[in-house]
């Protein structure tokens, strides 16, 4: 649904004289439907987990942040994230500078984000599987960098290659993650922890992406420019998803310490 939004809103916008207004009302349309289904879960039964073993040792927030695993983690969730808004924000401003017109760059995001649905199948099986850990990091780091390098030519062919690869890679990075907070702490309660402090630190760098290339953007005037810090924050992604991916789990490294 994320792509067809992509790929459906400009072409909605050119269907009648209210142009983009009547694209932005039938995603509204969408919005109001996703809270009456909401709604409904408001009311569905709510089940609890057994109760963590009472010779458990049990995580605080404190004691997350003491890990490097979980720093790791949070940054990579963090940045990966970035990488993504900023992609939705800015790639398709970029394939316009690039000689494409606004509905090509429409459909050309959408097939970045269509490609991410056999990736959410496929990718954490293997991260799950693989022995070493790192082995899918070095993988989604190959694809960022070819992708955004890529998107330097300017062929149509060249640059639908480089959605490919970067779509590619943004679902192998976000999918990597969610298996890393299971498998990186040894208890519910651990994994529970690192899942809660990864995602609130993760977010708030996230959401500083689009803006941050926005400004950026405004001093210098060229959209190529956004082309090299996605590359420096794909160099980011890797360098933090290796500290994650250390043999090893967040109980490893804070108990030991104590």
């Amino acid at each position: 649904m994320a792509g067809v939004g992509g790929g459906l809103s400009v072409p909605l916008s050119e269907v009648s004289r209210y142009d983009y207004k009547l694209s932005l009302s039938i995603w509204l349309i969408l919005a109001l439907l996703a809270i009456v289904f909401w709604i409904k879960q408001l009311k569905a039964p709510t089940y609890h987990t057994k109760g963590v073993d009472e010779n458990t040792p049990t995580l605080t927030v404190k004691d997350i942040t003491k890990s490097r695993i979980a720093w790791g983690l949070a940054l990579s969730f963090g940045l990966q994230s970035m990488i993504f808004y900023s992609v939705v924000a800015w790639v398709p401003t970029i394939l316009v500078a690039q000689g494409l017109t606004f509905k090509t760059a429409g459909y050309y995001f959408m097939f970045a984000q269509f490609i991410q649905v056999p990736i959410a199948f496929i990718f954490p099986q293997f991260v799950e599987s693989v022995k070493n850990k790192r082995i899918p990091v070095i993988i989604i780091f190959i694809c960022f960098i070819t992708g955004f390098s890529l998107m330097f030519v300017q062929q149509n062919i060249v640059l639908l290659i480089a959605m490919l690869l970067i779509g590619s890679s943004a679902g192998s990075a976000f999918s990597t993650c969610m298996v890393l907070f299971s498998l990186k702490a040894n208890t519910y309660d651990g994994s529970m922890m690192l899942s809660g402090f990864s995602q609130s630190v993760g977010y708030i760098i996230a959401a500083s992406g689009p803006l941050l290339m926005g400004m950026i953007q405004d001093q210098i005037q060229n959209e190529i420019v956004n082309i090299y810090i996605f590359i420096l924050l794909s160099i980011m992604v890797f360098i933090t998803l290796m500290i994650a991916t250390e043999d090893k789990t967040i109980e490893d490294t804070i108990f030991k310490k104590r």
